[in-house]
């Protein structure tokens, strides 16, 4: 199950890259992934992002800025092998 759930993952990941999804609802994507499936450490910077995309704004955070910060979490993602003990 872990190595399915790292390539869906993944597949998200690359998708926001390419500019073929939404950052932010990819986000929400991954962030559900990881609630799901016991929070492993890849996707935990998900979870976050998603959080500070909404009621965040007096904090300066919202979806539209936290677009970069998505699209960069993704491009490490891509990057990382897969986890032994995610």
């Amino acid at each position: 199950m872990n190595d399915l759930i790292f390539s869906q993952a993944k597949d998200i990941a690359l998708r926001v890259v390419r500019g073929e999804a939404n950052a932010n609802e990819s986000c929400v994507l991954l962030a559900d992934l990881c609630h799901k499936n016991g929070w492993p450490n890849y996707l935990v910077v998900f979870s976050a992002l998603a959080h500070e995309q909404s009621g965040h704004e007096k904090f300066g955070m919202n979806a539209e800025n936290t677009a970069p910060l998505i699209v960069e979490a993704c491009e490490e993602l891509i990057k990382e092998p897969h986890p032994k003990n995610a």
